[in-house]
């Protein structure tokens, strides 16, 4: 507890729930750890009885949250971003990004997954992707699996290169060999971006929400066959 609260501090890291698989959960952009955390335990509590959550905040922090309607959470800044793009989709702060995330899992090892939301998902997409083809940066880090709230395919020229994308057909090339969980609502304009990362996947589960851009709840039905879909790749779950 007392190094987690140095984290906090130092690092924008929390802990829920010990003694179960470590997922470090990425936040959207411009908003952070506290408010993803608030939402997960609002609407999808099964994940707290699965996995013990490591909430990290990004490295680049924004002066505005991304939606004035956060703050009726009672969620308070700061607020963070993973990354900005500039004008030809070049992520700056990304590498950062990157270096900061593999020394939480380091710092917490063994760390099995990640879950992002949004901006957040594309990046543990990214980190999926990093893996998969054995980048050094991720070398002390036995990452197993990712899920992906409203996620994309990340716009980025060297990360979509790591992924083998160079041209639009090669989105379709599953490069990512982790196992991966895709969620996205049926309402979200983002729909289509979300349904297309998971193209980028050799092993992937979908399961949609009926709401919009946001961390919906998910029927049990789809909880079940998720918990059945990590167990078959190798991740056991349980409730205890």
């Amino acid at each position: 507890a007392e190094l987690a609260g140095r984290l906090l501090g130092s690092c924008g890291v929390s802990l829920v729930c010990m003694g179960k698989p470590k997922v470090i959960c990425l936040h959207g952009w411009r908003t952070n750890g506290d408010l993803m955390k608030v939402q997960i335990a609002l609407t999808n509590r099964q994940f707290s009885k699965w996995f013990e959550l490591i909430f990290v905040n990004g490295p680049k922090q924004s002066s505005v949250p991304a939606s004035p309607e956060i703050t009726t959470l009672g969620v308070s800044g700061p607020w963070w971003e993973w990354w900005d793009a500039d004008a030809d989709n070049h992520y700056s702060g990304a590498n950062t990004a990157i270096d900061r995330v593999v020394a939480v899992a380091e710092q917490y090892a063994p760390v099995a997954g990640v879950m992002g939301f949004s901006q957040g998902a594309a990046f543990a997409l990214s980190l999926c992707a990093l893996k998969s083809v054995n980048d050094p940066r991720l070398a002390k880090w036995d990452l197993k699996f990712g899920i992906c709230w409203a996620g994309f395919i990340p716009r980025d020229p060297d990360l979509r290169k790591v992924m083998g994308i160079k041209e639009e057909a090669d989105k379709f090339a599953k490069t990512v060999t982790l196992p991966t969980i895709h969620i996205w609502g049926t309402q979200d304009g983002l729909a289509f971006s979300s349904a297309e990362a998971a193209t980028t996947c050799a092993t992937s589960f979908t399961a949609t929400h009926p709401r919009g851009h946001l961390l919906g709840r998910l029927a049990e039905a789809d909880m079940v066959n998720m918990g059945a879909f990590l167990a078959e790749n190798g991740i056991q779950v349980t409730e205890d």
